[in-house]
């Protein structure tokens, strides 16, 4: 969940080339090639490690 100008937002993917699809929208490529993302069990999008990552820190 990110805080947004009028409320919060919640972004998830299935994995897969959805996943890193996602990735390159929001501007993070490498993100889907990252360890700690590269299965969709380490890389909860609630998960507080990702709110710090380059991208989703600022949503």
């Amino acid at each position: 969940m990110f805080k947004t100008l009028d409320g919060y937002i919640n972004i998830a993917t299935t994995g897969g080339r959805i996943w890193e699809r996602c990735a390159q929208a929001i501007g993070a490529p490498e993100l889907y090639a990252h360890p700690d993302y590269a299965v969709t069990v380490t890389h909860p999008l609630s998960d507080d490690k990702a709110r710090r990552e380059p991208g989703f820190a600022s949503c």
